[in-house]
Protein backbone atom coordinates (compact mmCIF):
# COMPACT_ATOMS: atom_id res chain seq x y z
CA UNK A 1 0.00 0.00 0.00
CA UNK A 2 1.14 3.62 -0.57
CA UNK A 3 0.91 4.72 3.27
CA UNK A 4 3.71 1.16 3.78
CA UNK A 5 5.87 2.04 0.91
CA UNK A 6 6.48 5.30 2.37
CA UNK A 7 6.41 4.54 6.24
CA UNK A 8 10.33 3.95 6.14
CA UNK A 9 12.15 6.32 8.79
CA UNK A 10 14.74 8.53 7.79
CA UNK A 11 17.58 5.94 9.11
CA UNK A 12 16.71 3.14 6.64
CA UNK A 13 18.86 2.82 3.84
CA UNK A 14 18.73 5.44 1.36
CA UNK A 15 18.48 2.93 -1.58
CA UNK A 16 15.35 1.38 -1.08
CA UNK A 17 12.55 1.67 1.25
CA UNK A 18 10.84 -1.55 1.71
CA UNK A 19 11.69 -3.28 -1.17
CA UNK A 20 10.52 -0.16 -3.24
CA UNK A 21 13.05 1.25 -5.41
CA UNK A 22 13.91 4.85 -4.83
CA UNK A 23 12.44 6.22 -8.16
CA UNK A 24 9.18 4.73 -7.24
CA UNK A 25 9.10 6.04 -3.56
CA UNK A 26 9.91 9.36 -5.15
CA UNK A 27 7.02 9.52 -7.31
CA UNK A 28 4.79 8.37 -4.24
CA UNK A 29 5.74 11.10 -2.87
CA UNK A 30 4.78 13.53 -5.34
CA UNK A 31 1.59 11.93 -6.19
CA UNK A 32 0.79 12.22 -2.19
CA UNK A 33 1.81 16.17 -2.19
CA UNK A 34 -0.07 16.28 -4.97
CA UNK A 35 -3.33 15.31 -3.22
CA UNK A 36 -2.38 17.61 -0.44
CA UNK A 37 -2.36 20.69 -2.33
CA UNK A 38 -5.50 19.79 -4.55
CA UNK A 39 -7.34 19.64 -1.24
CA UNK A 40 -5.77 22.83 0.42
CA UNK A 41 -6.51 24.68 -2.96
CA UNK A 42 -10.22 23.19 -3.16
CA UNK A 43 -10.84 24.06 0.53
CA UNK A 44 -9.52 27.69 0.21
CA UNK A 45 -11.63 28.08 -3.01
CA UNK A 46 -14.89 27.18 -1.34
CA UNK A 47 -13.95 29.17 1.75
CA UNK A 48 -13.65 32.32 -0.94
CA UNK A 49 -16.26 31.96 -2.53
CA UNK A 50 -18.47 31.08 -0.04
CA UNK A 51 -17.00 34.55 1.57
CA UNK A 52 -17.03 36.52 -2.08
CA UNK A 53 -19.81 39.45 -0.85
CA UNK A 54 -18.29 39.81 2.91
CA UNK A 55 -16.25 42.73 4.03
CA UNK A 56 -14.69 43.89 7.09
CA UNK A 57 -13.89 47.29 8.69
CA UNK A 58 -10.30 46.58 8.13
CA UNK A 59 -10.77 45.31 4.40
CA UNK A 60 -12.85 49.04 3.82
CA UNK A 61 -9.85 50.88 4.98
CA UNK A 62 -7.54 48.75 2.84
CA UNK A 63 -9.92 49.10 -0.29
CA UNK A 64 -9.71 53.41 0.08
CA UNK A 65 -6.12 52.76 0.16
CA UNK A 66 -5.71 50.28 -2.50
CA UNK A 67 -7.44 53.30 -4.46
CA UNK A 68 -5.02 55.99 -3.41
CA UNK A 69 -2.53 54.45 -4.72
CA UNK A 70 -4.15 53.40 -7.75
CA UNK A 71 -4.75 57.35 -8.56
CA UNK A 72 -1.15 58.46 -6.92
CA UNK A 73 -2.43 59.82 -4.31
CA UNK A 74 0.73 59.65 -2.31
CA UNK A 75 -0.55 62.21 0.79
CA UNK A 76 -3.20 59.83 1.87
CA UNK A 77 -1.46 56.77 0.15
CA UNK A 78 0.88 56.54 3.40
CA UNK A 79 -0.47 55.41 5.95
CA UNK A 80 0.87 55.28 10.11
CA UNK A 81 -1.54 52.39 10.77
CA UNK A 82 -2.32 49.71 7.93
CA UNK A 83 0.80 49.03 6.53
CA UNK A 84 1.11 49.13 2.01
CA UNK A 85 1.92 46.02 0.48
CA UNK A 86 -2.17 44.39 0.90
CA UNK A 87 -3.62 47.74 -0.59
CA UNK A 88 -0.80 47.62 -3.54
CA UNK A 89 -2.12 43.59 -4.42
CA UNK A 90 -5.46 44.97 -3.80
CA UNK A 91 -4.72 47.75 -6.59
CA UNK A 92 -3.27 45.37 -9.30
CA UNK A 93 -6.75 43.09 -8.65
CA UNK A 94 -8.74 46.48 -9.52
CA UNK A 95 -6.75 47.54 -12.40
CA UNK A 96 -6.95 43.98 -14.01
CA UNK A 97 -10.98 43.26 -13.04
CA UNK A 98 -11.99 46.31 -13.21
CA UNK A 99 -15.03 45.33 -11.28
CA UNK A 100 -18.39 46.76 -10.40
CA UNK A 101 -19.32 47.91 -7.06
CA UNK A 102 -21.33 44.67 -6.97
CA UNK A 103 -17.97 42.33 -7.59
CA UNK A 104 -15.75 44.82 -5.89
CA UNK A 105 -15.45 42.36 -2.66
CA UNK A 106 -15.98 39.24 -4.73
CA UNK A 107 -12.25 40.28 -6.63
CA UNK A 108 -11.01 41.02 -3.24
CA UNK A 109 -11.35 37.72 -1.74
CA UNK A 110 -9.93 36.91 -5.32
CA UNK A 111 -6.91 38.67 -4.27
CA UNK A 112 -6.67 36.79 -0.86
CA UNK A 113 -7.36 33.55 -2.72
CA UNK A 114 -4.21 34.13 -4.38
CA UNK A 115 -2.02 35.02 -1.33
CA UNK A 116 -3.58 31.73 -0.07
CA UNK A 117 -2.11 29.89 -2.83
CA UNK A 118 1.14 31.41 -2.65
CA UNK A 119 1.40 31.04 0.90
CA UNK A 120 0.51 27.24 0.45
CA UNK A 121 3.76 27.51 -1.93
CA UNK A 122 6.01 29.03 1.06
CA UNK A 123 4.74 26.21 3.93
CA UNK A 124 5.95 23.86 1.05
CA UNK A 125 9.25 25.08 0.69
CA UNK A 126 9.19 25.06 4.87
CA UNK A 127 8.06 22.08 5.03
CA UNK A 128 10.66 20.11 2.82
CA UNK A 129 13.52 22.18 3.82
CA UNK A 130 12.57 21.17 7.85
CA UNK A 131 11.94 17.51 6.24
CA UNK A 132 15.33 17.28 4.54
CA UNK A 133 16.71 18.31 7.66
CA UNK A 134 15.05 16.51 9.89
CA UNK A 135 15.84 13.26 7.28
CA UNK A 136 19.70 14.43 8.08
CA UNK A 137 19.74 14.13 11.31
CA UNK A 138 18.71 10.15 11.97
CA UNK A 139 20.14 8.93 8.95
CA UNK A 140 23.50 7.42 10.53
CA UNK A 141 23.94 4.72 12.66
CA UNK A 142 24.98 6.31 15.62
CA UNK A 143 20.98 7.25 15.89
CA UNK A 144 20.70 4.12 17.30
CA UNK A 145 18.06 3.18 15.50
CA UNK A 146 15.49 5.38 16.30
CA UNK A 147 12.02 5.45 15.33
CA UNK A 148 10.68 9.71 14.17
CA UNK A 149 7.21 9.98 11.71
CA UNK A 150 6.96 8.16 8.80
CA UNK A 151 6.97 10.19 5.78
CA UNK A 152 3.17 9.92 5.04
CA UNK A 153 2.41 11.06 8.28
CA UNK A 154 5.34 13.83 7.98
CA UNK A 155 3.76 15.30 4.85
CA UNK A 156 -0.21 14.71 5.82
CA UNK A 157 0.53 15.97 9.23
CA UNK A 158 1.80 18.97 7.94
CA UNK A 159 -0.30 19.79 4.77
CA UNK A 160 -3.44 19.70 6.99
CA UNK A 161 -2.31 21.80 9.70
CA UNK A 162 -1.42 24.44 6.98
CA UNK A 163 -4.94 24.21 5.54
CA UNK A 164 -6.36 24.33 9.27
CA UNK A 165 -4.52 27.77 10.41
CA UNK A 166 -5.10 29.06 7.45
CA UNK A 167 -8.42 28.77 6.97
CA UNK A 168 -10.27 27.73 10.73
CA UNK A 169 -7.64 30.73 11.88
CA UNK A 170 -7.68 32.79 9.57
CA UNK A 171 -11.38 34.15 8.49
CA UNK A 172 -12.18 33.52 4.84
CA UNK A 173 -14.64 36.68 5.29
CA UNK A 174 -12.21 39.21 6.03
CA UNK A 175 -9.97 41.28 3.90
CA UNK A 176 -6.63 41.53 6.21
CA UNK A 177 -2.86 41.03 5.28
CA UNK A 178 -2.23 38.09 7.81
CA UNK A 179 -1.97 35.54 4.73
CA UNK A 180 0.53 37.73 3.59
CA UNK A 181 2.40 37.01 7.45
CA UNK A 182 2.11 33.67 7.78
CA UNK A 183 3.84 33.16 3.70
CA UNK A 184 6.87 35.54 4.61
CA UNK A 185 7.09 33.40 8.02
CA UNK A 186 7.05 30.28 6.32
CA UNK A 187 9.81 31.75 4.05
CA UNK A 188 11.68 33.00 6.80
CA UNK A 189 11.89 29.55 9.21
CA UNK A 190 12.46 28.07 5.29
CA UNK A 191 15.53 29.63 5.18
CA UNK A 192 16.84 29.65 8.73
CA UNK A 193 16.12 25.75 8.31
CA UNK A 194 17.98 25.88 4.93
CA UNK A 195 21.05 27.96 6.60
CA UNK A 196 21.07 25.53 9.83
CA UNK A 197 21.63 22.97 7.13
CA UNK A 198 24.90 24.17 5.74
CA UNK A 199 23.36 26.79 2.89
CA UNK A 200 25.49 29.61 4.66
CA UNK A 201 26.26 31.64 1.63
CA UNK A 202 25.78 35.11 0.93
CA UNK A 203 22.73 34.47 -1.32
CA UNK A 204 20.91 33.11 1.75
CA UNK A 205 21.52 35.64 3.59
CA UNK A 206 20.53 38.50 0.84
CA UNK A 207 17.18 36.14 0.73
CA UNK A 208 16.45 35.91 4.44
CA UNK A 209 16.70 40.20 4.68
CA UNK A 210 14.56 40.03 1.52
CA UNK A 211 11.99 38.12 2.97
CA UNK A 212 12.02 40.22 6.31
CA UNK A 213 12.09 43.47 4.86
CA UNK A 214 8.81 42.32 2.65
CA UNK A 215 7.64 41.22 5.83
CA UNK A 216 7.49 44.54 7.24
CA UNK A 217 5.72 46.01 4.31
CA UNK A 218 2.73 43.22 5.09
CA UNK A 219 2.49 44.18 8.68
CA UNK A 220 4.59 45.93 11.43
CA UNK A 221 5.15 42.68 13.46
CA UNK A 222 7.69 41.20 11.05
CA UNK A 223 9.84 44.11 12.29
CA UNK A 224 10.29 42.76 16.15
CA UNK A 225 10.00 39.07 14.53
CA UNK A 226 12.72 40.15 11.87
CA UNK A 227 15.04 40.53 14.66
CA UNK A 228 14.36 36.73 16.05
CA UNK A 229 14.64 35.31 12.56
CA UNK A 230 17.99 37.53 12.14
CA UNK A 231 19.41 36.52 15.65
CA UNK A 232 18.77 32.59 15.04
CA UNK A 233 19.73 32.70 11.49
CA UNK A 234 23.36 34.02 13.28
CA UNK A 235 23.46 31.23 15.94
CA UNK A 236 22.41 28.84 13.08
CA UNK A 237 25.32 29.85 10.53
CA UNK A 238 28.04 28.76 12.44
CA UNK A 239 30.81 30.73 13.78
CA UNK A 240 30.02 34.27 14.39
CA UNK A 241 33.15 35.56 12.91
CA UNK A 242 31.76 34.04 9.52
CA UNK A 243 28.28 34.37 10.21
CA UNK A 244 28.16 38.24 11.04
CA UNK A 245 28.62 39.72 7.92
CA UNK A 246 26.38 37.47 6.07
CA UNK A 247 24.20 38.42 8.89
CA UNK A 248 24.98 42.20 8.21
CA UNK A 249 24.19 41.61 4.64
CA UNK A 250 20.46 40.21 5.38
CA UNK A 251 20.04 43.43 7.22
CA UNK A 252 21.05 45.53 4.76
CA UNK A 253 19.20 43.63 2.44
CA UNK A 254 16.06 44.33 4.83
CA UNK A 255 16.83 47.86 4.73
CA UNK A 256 16.64 48.37 1.21
CA UNK A 257 13.40 46.55 0.72
CA UNK A 258 11.80 48.48 4.13
CA UNK A 259 13.70 51.86 3.76
CA UNK A 260 11.37 53.46 1.57
CA UNK A 261 8.29 53.07 3.84
CA UNK A 262 10.53 54.25 6.90
CA UNK A 263 11.34 57.20 5.11
CA UNK A 264 7.90 57.92 3.59
CA UNK A 265 6.31 57.64 6.80
CA UNK A 266 8.46 59.20 8.75
CA UNK A 267 8.46 62.26 6.45
CA UNK A 268 4.71 62.28 6.39
CA UNK A 269 4.37 62.05 10.66
CA UNK A 270 7.64 64.62 11.27
CA UNK A 271 9.04 62.07 13.33
CA UNK A 272 11.13 58.93 12.77
CA UNK A 273 8.59 56.04 13.17
CA UNK A 274 8.08 52.32 11.75
CA UNK A 275 4.23 52.63 12.23
CA UNK A 276 1.97 53.71 14.96
CA UNK A 277 -0.28 50.32 14.84
CA UNK A 278 1.59 48.86 17.78
CA UNK A 279 1.90 51.74 19.69
CA UNK A 280 -1.80 52.32 19.43
CA UNK A 281 -2.69 48.06 19.79
CA UNK A 282 -1.03 48.70 23.40
CA UNK A 283 -2.20 51.60 24.78
CA UNK A 284 -5.92 50.35 23.58
CA UNK A 285 -5.48 46.61 25.02
CA UNK A 286 -3.19 47.20 27.73
CA UNK A 287 -3.15 50.86 28.92
CA UNK A 288 -6.86 51.12 29.43
CA UNK A 289 -7.30 53.96 26.42
CA UNK A 290 -10.16 53.05 23.79
CA UNK A 291 -9.15 55.66 21.00
CA UNK A 292 -11.60 53.97 18.74
CA UNK A 293 -14.26 56.22 20.90
CA UNK A 294 -13.13 59.35 19.99
CA UNK A 295 -9.96 59.82 22.25
CA UNK A 296 -10.28 63.39 24.10
CA UNK A 297 -6.95 62.45 26.19
CA UNK A 298 -8.74 59.67 28.73
CA UNK A 299 -7.36 58.37 31.10
CA UNK A 300 -5.09 61.05 32.89
CA UNK A 301 -1.63 59.94 31.82
CA UNK A 302 -2.36 58.69 28.16
CA UNK A 303 -1.51 61.86 26.45
CA UNK A 304 -2.73 64.85 24.66
CA UNK A 305 -4.66 64.27 21.28
CA UNK A 306 -2.75 66.63 18.61
CA UNK A 307 -5.95 66.62 16.22
CA UNK A 308 -8.65 64.71 17.57
CA UNK A 309 -11.97 64.37 15.47
CA UNK A 310 -14.37 67.99 16.40
CA UNK A 311 -17.34 67.54 18.80
CA UNK A 312 -19.65 69.64 17.33
CA UNK A 313 -22.24 68.56 20.22
CA UNK A 314 -22.04 68.11 23.56
CA UNK A 315 -25.11 66.07 24.57
CA UNK A 316 -25.83 63.61 22.65
CA UNK A 317 -22.24 63.56 21.65
CA UNK A 318 -21.71 64.07 17.84
CA UNK A 319 -18.53 64.24 16.00
CA UNK A 320 -17.14 65.40 12.92
CA UNK A 321 -14.21 64.38 10.95
CA UNK A 322 -14.24 64.83 7.12
CA UNK A 323 -11.23 66.72 6.58
CA UNK A 324 -8.55 65.87 6.49
CA UNK A 325 -8.01 62.12 6.24
CA UNK A 326 -9.94 60.85 3.25
CA UNK A 327 -11.42 57.44 3.41
CA UNK A 328 -15.04 55.82 3.35
CA UNK A 329 -14.79 56.44 6.90
CA UNK A 330 -11.93 58.67 7.92
CA UNK A 331 -11.81 57.73 11.75
CA UNK A 332 -10.84 54.26 10.52
CA UNK A 333 -8.85 55.28 7.24
CA UNK A 334 -5.87 56.27 9.24
CA UNK A 335 -6.33 55.97 13.12
CA UNK A 336 -2.59 56.91 13.22
CA UNK A 337 -3.82 60.81 12.58
CA UNK A 338 -6.41 60.98 14.98
CA UNK A 339 -4.12 59.25 17.68
CA UNK A 340 -1.16 61.20 17.81
CA UNK A 341 -0.13 62.75 20.96
CA UNK A 342 -1.24 59.12 22.71
CA UNK A 343 1.40 57.72 24.88
CA UNK A 344 0.84 54.44 25.87
CA UNK A 345 1.89 53.72 29.45
CA UNK A 346 2.57 50.30 31.63
CA UNK A 347 0.56 49.06 34.03
CA UNK A 348 2.19 46.15 35.73
CA UNK A 349 -1.19 44.58 36.96
CA UNK A 350 -2.62 45.96 33.28
CA UNK A 351 0.07 43.99 31.73
CA UNK A 352 -0.57 41.37 34.29
CA UNK A 353 -4.61 40.42 33.33
CA UNK A 354 -3.95 40.91 29.54
CA UNK A 355 -1.37 38.19 30.01
CA UNK A 356 -3.30 36.03 31.89
CA UNK A 357 -6.19 36.15 29.50
CA UNK A 358 -3.98 35.64 26.56
CA UNK A 359 -2.62 32.42 28.38
CA UNK A 360 -5.87 31.23 28.43
CA UNK A 361 -6.42 31.87 24.46
CA UNK A 362 -3.79 29.68 23.80
CA UNK A 363 -4.77 27.45 26.41
CA UNK A 364 -8.35 27.48 24.46
CA UNK A 365 -6.20 26.98 21.23
CA UNK A 366 -4.57 24.09 21.69
CA UNK A 367 -6.29 21.85 24.65
CA UNK A 368 -9.98 22.91 23.27
CA UNK A 369 -9.52 23.04 19.41
CA UNK A 370 -6.56 20.69 19.41
CA UNK A 371 -7.15 18.61 22.04
CA UNK A 372 -6.81 15.16 20.42
CA UNK A 373 -3.96 15.97 18.39
CA UNK A 374 -1.96 17.47 21.66
CA UNK A 375 -3.05 14.52 24.01
CA UNK A 376 -1.84 12.12 20.97
CA UNK A 377 1.43 13.30 21.20
CA UNK A 378 1.89 13.90 24.17
CA UNK A 379 1.63 10.18 24.87
CA UNK A 380 4.40 9.93 21.78
CA UNK A 381 6.89 11.81 24.18
CA UNK A 382 5.92 9.85 27.53
CA UNK A 383 6.85 6.39 25.35
CA UNK A 384 10.41 8.08 25.64
CA UNK A 385 10.21 7.01 28.98
CA UNK A 386 12.65 10.13 29.43
CA UNK A 387 11.06 13.96 30.03
CA UNK A 388 14.47 15.19 29.89
CA UNK A 389 15.35 13.04 26.26
CA UNK A 390 11.85 14.05 25.13
CA UNK A 391 13.24 17.68 25.38
CA UNK A 392 15.90 17.19 24.18
CA UNK A 393 14.42 15.99 21.11
CA UNK A 394 12.06 18.94 20.85
CA UNK A 395 14.77 21.52 21.59
CA UNK A 396 16.82 20.16 18.42
CA UNK A 397 14.76 22.28 16.40
CA UNK A 398 15.22 25.43 18.03
CA UNK A 399 15.66 27.38 15.15
CA UNK A 400 11.96 26.69 14.76
CA UNK A 401 10.57 26.58 17.72
CA UNK A 402 12.17 30.00 18.75
CA UNK A 403 10.23 32.09 15.92
CA UNK A 404 7.22 30.05 17.12
CA UNK A 405 7.44 31.46 21.09
CA UNK A 406 8.23 34.60 19.84
CA UNK A 407 5.53 35.01 17.48
CA UNK A 408 2.81 33.78 20.26
CA UNK A 409 4.80 35.72 23.01
CA UNK A 410 5.00 38.88 21.21
CA UNK A 411 1.22 39.17 20.45
CA UNK A 412 0.02 37.41 24.41
CA UNK A 413 1.61 40.82 25.69
CA UNK A 414 -0.89 42.67 23.71
CA UNK A 415 -3.34 41.57 22.01
CA UNK A 416 -4.46 37.51 20.81
CA UNK A 417 -6.45 37.09 17.55
CA UNK A 418 -5.96 33.47 16.01
CA UNK A 419 -5.87 34.91 12.74
CA UNK A 420 -2.54 36.77 14.53
CA UNK A 421 -0.43 33.97 15.46
CA UNK A 422 -1.87 30.81 13.05
CA UNK A 423 1.75 30.59 11.66
CA UNK A 424 3.34 30.37 14.71
CA UNK A 425 0.99 27.64 16.09
CA UNK A 426 2.25 25.91 12.64
CA UNK A 427 5.62 26.85 13.37
CA UNK A 428 5.37 25.16 17.17
CA UNK A 429 3.72 22.10 15.74
CA UNK A 430 6.74 21.57 13.17
CA UNK A 431 9.18 21.13 15.67
CA UNK A 432 6.57 18.82 17.48
CA UNK A 433 6.42 16.55 14.76
CA UNK A 434 10.01 16.80 14.08
CA UNK A 435 11.12 16.21 17.21
CA UNK A 436 9.34 13.16 17.69
CA UNK A 437 11.74 9.92 18.18
CA UNK A 438 11.04 6.59 19.73
CA UNK A 439 13.27 3.52 20.44
CA UNK A 440 12.98 1.11 17.23
CA UNK A 441 10.48 -1.77 17.84
CA UNK A 442 7.51 -2.94 16.43
CA UNK A 443 5.41 -1.23 20.07
CA UNK A 444 6.76 2.01 18.98
CA UNK A 445 5.68 1.67 15.00
CA UNK A 446 2.36 0.22 16.09
CA UNK A 447 1.99 3.47 18.33
CA UNK A 448 3.41 6.33 15.97
CA UNK A 449 1.31 4.60 13.32
CA UNK A 450 -1.93 5.35 15.24
CA UNK A 451 -1.19 8.37 16.80
CA UNK A 452 -0.47 9.71 13.41
CA UNK A 453 -4.17 8.40 11.70
CA UNK A 454 -5.64 9.39 14.68
CA UNK A 455 -4.55 13.12 14.80
CA UNK A 456 -5.02 13.30 10.96
CA UNK A 457 -8.72 12.27 11.36
CA UNK A 458 -8.88 14.66 14.48
CA UNK A 459 -7.72 17.64 11.93
CA UNK A 460 -9.45 16.78 9.30
CA UNK A 461 -12.90 16.25 11.37
CA UNK A 462 -12.35 19.94 12.68
CA UNK A 463 -11.68 21.64 8.97
CA UNK A 464 -14.14 19.46 7.94
CA UNK A 465 -16.81 21.27 10.36
CA UNK A 466 -15.43 24.62 9.51
CA UNK A 467 -15.62 24.56 5.87
CA UNK A 468 -19.59 22.83 5.95
CA UNK A 469 -21.18 26.96 5.66
CA UNK A 470 -18.92 27.22 3.20
CA UNK A 471 -19.51 24.14 1.10
CA UNK A 472 -23.63 24.08 1.62
CA UNK A 473 -23.60 27.85 -0.11
CA UNK A 474 -21.17 26.70 -2.69
CA UNK A 475 -23.60 23.71 -3.56
CA UNK A 476 -26.66 25.86 -3.71
CA UNK A 477 -24.90 27.92 -6.14
CA UNK A 478 -23.96 25.79 -8.26
CA UNK A 479 -26.83 23.67 -8.31
CA UNK A 480 -29.19 26.84 -8.76
CA UNK A 481 -26.14 28.32 -11.15
CA UNK A 482 -26.20 31.60 -9.92
CA UNK A 483 -25.07 34.18 -7.34
CA UNK A 484 -27.31 32.89 -4.56
CA UNK A 485 -25.63 34.63 -1.56
CA UNK A 486 -27.22 37.73 -0.79
CA UNK A 487 -24.77 41.08 -1.14
CA UNK A 488 -26.79 42.95 2.13
CA UNK A 489 -24.62 45.73 1.64
CA UNK A 490 -25.05 46.45 -1.99
CA UNK A 491 -28.53 46.46 -1.83
CA UNK A 492 -27.98 49.24 1.07
CA UNK A 493 -26.11 50.92 -1.38
CA UNK A 494 -28.06 50.79 -4.49
CA UNK A 495 -31.37 51.54 -2.54
CA UNK A 496 -29.87 54.65 -1.26
CA UNK A 497 -28.74 55.93 -5.06
CA UNK A 498 -31.97 55.01 -5.98
CA UNK A 499 -33.29 57.44 -3.43
CA UNK A 500 -31.55 60.49 -4.50
CA UNK A 501 -28.06 59.84 -2.57
CA UNK A 502 -25.12 60.72 -5.13
CA UNK A 503 -21.77 59.01 -5.52
CA UNK A 504 -19.59 62.03 -3.55
CA UNK A 505 -21.66 62.94 -0.96
CA UNK A 506 -21.57 63.51 2.28
CA UNK A 507 -23.33 61.63 5.15
CA UNK A 508 -23.64 61.29 8.42
CA UNK A 509 -24.53 58.06 10.83
CA UNK A 510 -26.28 57.49 13.89
CA UNK A 511 -24.54 54.85 16.33
CA UNK A 512 -21.01 53.70 15.51
CA UNK A 513 -20.29 53.31 11.90
CA UNK A 514 -16.95 50.98 12.64
CA UNK A 515 -18.47 48.08 11.91
CA UNK A 516 -18.68 45.82 8.77
CA UNK A 517 -22.51 47.20 8.02
CA UNK A 518 -20.82 50.21 6.86
CA UNK A 519 -19.47 49.07 3.68
CA UNK A 520 -22.63 50.39 1.68
CA UNK A 521 -20.95 53.93 1.59
CA UNK A 522 -17.92 53.03 -0.13
CA UNK A 523 -19.96 51.22 -2.26
CA UNK A 524 -22.44 53.87 -2.90
CA UNK A 525 -19.16 56.47 -3.19
CA UNK A 526 -20.09 57.95 0.05
CA UNK A 527 -18.07 59.34 2.81
CA UNK A 528 -19.34 58.91 6.34
CA UNK A 529 -18.05 62.26 7.99
CA UNK A 530 -20.15 62.39 11.52
CA UNK A 531 -21.86 60.03 13.68
CA UNK A 532 -23.25 59.89 16.87
CA UNK A 533 -22.63 57.66 19.44
CA UNK A 534 -24.39 55.81 21.27
CA UNK A 535 -27.47 55.23 19.04
CA UNK A 536 -30.00 54.72 21.68
CA UNK A 537 -28.66 58.61 23.12
CA UNK A 538 -30.90 59.47 19.80
CA UNK A 539 -33.96 57.37 19.41
CA UNK A 540 -34.80 57.66 23.44
CA UNK A 541 -34.31 61.16 23.02
CA UNK A 542 -36.94 64.16 23.03
CA UNK A 543 -37.70 66.05 19.77
CA UNK A 544 -36.05 69.08 20.41
CA UNK A 545 -32.59 67.02 20.82
CA UNK A 546 -32.82 64.67 17.37
CA UNK A 547 -33.87 68.19 16.01
CA UNK A 548 -30.50 69.58 17.72
CA UNK A 549 -28.71 66.73 16.73
CA UNK A 550 -30.22 67.13 12.53
CA UNK A 551 -29.10 70.48 12.96
CA UNK A 552 -25.37 69.45 13.81
CA UNK A 553 -25.46 67.07 11.42
CA UNK A 554 -26.45 69.78 8.58
CA UNK A 555 -24.14 71.83 9.69
CA UNK A 556 -20.93 69.68 8.75
CA UNK A 557 -22.14 69.55 4.85
CA UNK A 558 -23.64 65.55 4.83
CA UNK A 559 -26.61 65.61 2.30
CA UNK A 560 -28.31 62.64 4.75
CA UNK A 561 -28.21 60.74 7.86
CA UNK A 562 -28.14 56.59 7.77
CA UNK A 563 -29.18 54.65 10.91
CA UNK A 564 -29.46 50.91 10.86
CA UNK A 565 -31.97 49.16 13.21
CA UNK A 566 -30.93 46.50 14.92
CA UNK A 567 -32.56 43.44 15.09
CA UNK A 568 -34.32 42.97 18.45
CA UNK A 569 -37.18 43.66 19.85
CA UNK A 570 -35.26 44.90 23.28
CA UNK A 571 -35.74 48.56 24.07
CA UNK A 572 -34.95 50.89 22.36
CA UNK A 573 -35.14 49.01 18.98
CA UNK A 574 -38.63 48.28 18.77
CA UNK A 575 -39.34 52.10 19.20
CA UNK A 576 -41.01 52.58 15.27
CA UNK A 577 -37.89 53.65 14.02
CA UNK A 578 -39.83 53.82 10.34
CA UNK A 579 -42.79 56.19 11.70
CA UNK A 580 -40.10 58.67 13.22
CA UNK A 581 -40.79 62.01 11.13
CA UNK A 582 -38.60 62.10 8.21
CA UNK A 583 -36.83 58.88 8.01
CA UNK A 584 -37.46 56.40 5.48
CA UNK A 585 -36.44 52.52 5.15
CA UNK A 586 -33.72 51.73 2.71
CA UNK A 587 -35.73 48.76 1.25
CA UNK A 588 -35.41 45.68 3.16
CA UNK A 589 -31.92 45.84 4.22
CA UNK A 590 -32.63 47.21 8.18
CA UNK A 591 -31.32 50.64 7.53
CA UNK A 592 -33.09 54.35 7.46
CA UNK A 593 -32.07 57.69 5.71
CA UNK A 594 -33.16 61.23 6.73
CA UNK A 595 -32.55 63.54 3.94
CA UNK A 596 -31.40 67.00 5.03
CA UNK A 597 -32.00 69.91 3.52
CA UNK A 598 -29.88 70.72 0.23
Amino acid sequence: MLWDDMAATPESNPSTENGVAPAAVSGRRRGVIAVLWLGALGLGAVHAWAARHAMDADGISYLDLADAWRRGDWHNAINGYWSPLLPWLLAIGLAVFKPSPYWEAGVAHLVNFVVYICTLGCFHFFWSELGRYRRSRYRGPEDGGHLVLPEWAWLALGFTLFTWASLNLIPSQRVTPDMCVAAFTYLAAGMIVRIRAGATGWRSFVLLGVIVGFGYLAKAIMLPMGIVFFAVGLLSAGPVRRAGPRMLVALMAALVVASPQVIALSKAKGRLTFGDTARINYACHVSGVYPWDHWRGDPPGSGTPKHPTRQILEKPAVYEFGAPVAGSYPVWYDPSYWCDGMRPFFDFRKQLKVLSGHLNDYFDLLCRRQGGMVFAFLILFLMRRSWLASVRDLLTYWLVLVPALAGLSIYALVHVEYRYVASFVVLGWAAVLAGVRLPSSSTSKTIIHYVSVTSLAAMLLTIGAGALPAVRQTAVDLRLRTDAAPHRQWQVADQLLEMGLRPGDKVAHVGQALKSWSYWARLAGVRIIAELRPDDSFWLADDATRARVMEAFASTGARAVIARRRATDERPFRLPVDFAPGWQPVGKTGHYVHFLAD
